[in-house]
């Protein structure tokens, strides 16, 4: 009898069991009305939270899950979102909903059943956290009703100058405009947190000059503020690094400015071309050829001559060619390689700073012809081979030419002697 009770209690009890299974599961065809509320670490409301649902939409159609579209949450953390199920066959249905609320580069995630969960669903961001900020000048007056960002969101303040946000721990900037700047700010949070931003103001004075030091128009532009003239003084700015830029023709230079340390500031442009000095062509011991220069910026404020940049065109028989020099003791130096005797080398040197600035000088260098080696009689020879006749050799004919003339001397002697003595007898 015992034995028969106890099995009819645990019946009882499964039945029970199913009954309540049964009644906590959703049924085909199901729809919902999720009211979903977001809260901080101390469960305050959180607004602009972002908020979807995924569930299963049917199995029947292939369809399975599908996630609603993205709902923003109003001033007390809240939205509503609306689900339907389209399957029919019981087996099939899927009850299980999940919810997902992003909010300041961070995800909370919690999953429900349809159709048995509580009446407002609650997920909380546990790191979560209120910063209020308070905005003040130099003198500690309010920066009232200005719209100030902190992390990614935008709020304004209020007439007091204070703004409230709430926001997820660790590092937090901050930036509101004053003036011709903007200030900023930085504070760690790791609990509810009050920071005060206050405006602390600077002075800033940016030159610009050429490479000697010589006063210079170009576009000064300080904070997104362009002016066209040489020199711009600002005596009141409320930013310790403000973005910097000088613009000179194509030109672009950007300074890394803080005013805590410095508030006068020079950027110069090289605006004059670099100079090409001391050309000179020499002889290698292989017979090749080098072109030694120098390339020179001078002056004070000069970018320097560009290595990189500057090349050598050289035109030898028409046939052109260019080089790319490289440094010898301080000197820019090309290779050309063995040319023939009497070769007319062309050349121009195309030199460049660093700021893009060039300068060209053309030149010509005539090879020289191989030096004629003398031989011992004094005739110059050749080569073997060269189709060149030697010069003819002189006959030696030893003591007979000066007996000859001897003779000849005796008998003009002799006849000249007869003629005298001929005029004379006959007076």
């Amino acid at each position: 009898m015992i034995g028969r009770c106890a099995f009819l209690g645990a019946v009882l009890l499964f039945a029970v069991f199913c009954g309540v299974v049964y009644s906590a599961s959703c049924v085909a065809g199901f729809s919902d009305n999720l009211n979903i509320k977001v809260l901080d670490a101390t469960f305050r409301p959180i607004e602009g939270a972002a908020v979807n649902v995924t569930y299963q939409k049917d199995r029947s159609t292939g369809k399975g899950y599908v996630t609603t579209k993205t709902q923003y949450t109003d001033k007390d953390g809240n939205v509503k979102v609306g689900i339907l199920n389209a399957e029919q066959t019981q087996a099939w249905v899927q009850c299980d909903v999940t919810i997902n609320a992003y909010y300041d580069a961070k995800t909370v995630t919690r999953k429900v059943t349809a159709q048995s969960h509580e009446n407002e669903i609650q997920l909380q961001f546990k790191d979560a956290y209120l910063l209020s900020v308070h905005a003040i000048d130099r003198f500690g007056n309010p920066i009232a009703n200005t719209q100030m960002r902190i992390k990614n969101q935008y709020v304004n303040t209020s007439e007091d100058g204070y703004a409230s946000v709430v926001v997820n721990s660790g590092a937090a900037g901050m930036a509101i405009p004053y003036l011709n700047g903007v200030i900023t700010g930085n504070v760690t949070v790791n609990a509810d947190t009050s920071y005060t931003l206050q405006a602390k103001i600077y002075s800033i004075k940016v030159n610009v000059v050429d490479d000697a030091g010589n006063p210079l128009v170009a576009d000064i532009i300080i904070e997104n503020q362009t002016y066209n003239q040489s020199s711009v003084e600002i005596p009141e700015i409320a930013l310790i690094s403000p973005s910097v830029k000088a613009v000179y023709g194509p030109a672009e230079k950007i300074l890394s400015v803080n005013l805590a340390d410095q508030q006068e500031y020079t950027v110069s442009f090289d605006v004059t071309p670099p100079q090409i000095r001391d050309v000179s062509m020499e002889k290698t011991k292989d017979g090749g050829l080098k072109l030694r220069f120098f390339v020179l910026d001078p002056n004070p404020m000069a970018s320097g001559a560009d290595i990189e940049a500057t090349t050598v065109t050289t035109n030898i028989k028409g046939i052109t060619d260019t080089l790319v020099p490289y440094a010898e003791s301080g000197r820019y130096v090309v290779e050309i390689p063995v040319q023939a005797p009497n070769t007319l080398i062309r050349f121009t040197i195309n030199a460049y700073d660093e700021q893009g600035n060039s300068n060209s000088l053309n030149g010509e260098y005539l090879v020289p012809g191989e030096e004629q080696p003398v031989n011992a009689t004094g005739n110059a020879t050749t080569g073997e081979n060269e189709g060149v006749n030697p010069q003819p050799q002189g006959v030696d004919y030893g003591v007979l030419p000066w007996v000859g003339g001897i003779v000849v001397i005796i008998i003009l002697a002799y006849v000249v002697f007869t003629y005298l003595r001929g005029i004379t007898e006959s007076k």
